[in-house]
């Protein structure tokens, strides 16, 4: 019965793509997006959101050759901009006005081959982009000189991309799946004002950072017969820290309501990973049985640095990007679904995932276990669906991280759709 201040929305949108076809075996697609947002409050930060700009652009060629082994070839060049200011002048009682603009422009592009060689279904994939992204802070005390930093330095990333993927079919019940990509990234600072700025905390960052990034898959699935099939997956994968990892200067998170600073020199994280299915299908029963677990070392992960003092007013300290040992995830979900009459569809999905630093402390944003159950009845063109969602008490939080402990709760919801015949078209109306 109250309104919330600061949560004020304004937005439009508009797309438009073109298709031609010069050939029978190509088809050339452009594709051009613009999104508009203006005055979006936010309520949980000192200030919101002036404006938000993005134009993105795409230009698609298939082409689909007469060779049999060939499947397709899909190439696409792309670009876009976002442009992004903070505004706090409609707050009351600023204590000091600041201005905070941001802006990414990025450009690239990939080329996919597919191709069918006997059991094989090969996909071979070459790709590549430049990104870069710029955020700047301006402060306005008052009666002194304004202040000027820079949280995101004009960083430039270039990234290549090599990828190989090949789906092998022995027979109808047995199949696997090998995957492997390799990934050159460069980064560098272009502003030397943001060079000078991370001398501050004894960091290098003038230098070119080179990273080599390796993944791998592998999947194998085989069907038991009368609807039981099951699969199992082990995976390798690296990732590379992002911008604000690496170079942010003071960048406020208003989810723990620290001050974030990065460290150039923050290792990839690295992680191995494994899950295990089954799955069975019958006219009226299904079921479906997923578990899986990823190690993760060299977890990135901001740590508190008391020796540092926050640049945003009101905020709890400072974190700074490190690399702790190892992390872990497990969990698993369950997945059934009954149809015990024609009119009557019964589903519940269950899913729980635990996550801890190893030797610490639980892993941030995990959610606790969850449920979601509904029963649906049909009646010829229509429907009505009773459901209810519901999770356990979170007690499991990382308190540096602004997590607290929540109760359980249930949410019951009720949906309804109709559909009216007006010869071969159809109008569906839900609620």
């Amino acid at each position: 019965g109250q309104e919330l201040q600061f949560t004020q929305f304004e937005k439009w949108n508009g797309a438009i793509s073109a298709k031609y076809m010069p050939t029978d075996n190509d088809v050339v697609r452009f594709d051009f997006i613009i999104d508009e947002g203006y005055n979006i409050g936010y309520a949980a930060l000192p200030m919101d959101v002036l404006f938000a700009k993005a134009r993105i652009y795409g230009l698609t060629h298939q082409h689909y050759p007469t060779q049999r082994w060939i499947h397709s070839i899909e190439t696409k060049v792309y670009a876009n901009t976002v442009t992004h200011a903070m505004d706090d002048t409609k707050r009351p009682n600023v204590p000091m006005h600041m201005d905070m603009p941001g802006w990414t422009k990025t450009f690239g592009g990939y080329t996919d081959v597919r191709m069918t060689a006997k059991k094989h279904r090969i996909t071979l994939r070459l790709d590549g982009y430049h990104t870069n992204a710029r955020a700047e802070m301006t402060m306005y005390p008052n009666n002194e000189a304004p202040m000027f930093m820079l949280t995101w330095p004009d960083i430039d990333k270039l990234d290549f991309g090599l990828y190989l993927q090949d789906d092998v079919k022995f027979n109808d019940r047995r199949s696997l799946s090998y995957s492997a990509r390799i990934e050159y990234l460069n980064t560098s600072v272009k502003d030397e004002f943001g060079v000078q700025q991370a001398a501050v905390f004894n960091q290098d960052i003038s230098g070119l950072d080179h990273r080599v990034l390796k993944n791998g898959n592998l999947s194998y699935l085989e069907q038991f017969g009368k609807g039981l099939s099951g699969w199992a997956t082990v995976g390798y994968s690296e990732r590379a820290p992002s911008v604000t990892e690496q170079y942010a200067f003071y960048i406020f998170n208003a989810y723990d309501g620290f001050d974030y600073v990065g460290f150039q020199n923050v290792r990839n994280e690295k992680s191995i990973q494994g899950d295990i299915g089954f799955k069975y299908e019958s006219k009226k029963f299904n079921a479906r049985l997923t578990g899986f677990y990823y190690h993760i070392y060299d977890y990135i992960l901001g740590a508190i640095d008391s020796s540092l003092d926050a640049m945003t007013i009101g905020a709890n300290g400072v974190k700074v990007s490190e690399n702790i040992d190892a992390a872990y995830m497990a969990g698993g979900n369950l997945e059934l679904a009954y149809s015990p009459v024609k009119f009557i569809e019964l589903s519940n999905t269950a899913s729980y995932t635990h996550g801890n630093v190893v030797d610490g402390d639980p892993l941030p944003l995990v959610p606790p276990f969850k449920n979601v159950a509904a029963i649906k009845w049909i009646h010829k063109k229509g429907f009505v669906q009773l459901g209810c969602e519901a999770a356990a008490n979170q007690s499991r939080i990382n308190p540096e991280f602004g997590e607290l402990k929540t109760p359980a709760y249930a949410l019951l919801n009720i949906r309804a759709g109709y559909y009216f015949e007006f010869g071969n078209k159809r109008l569906t109306l839900n609620g």
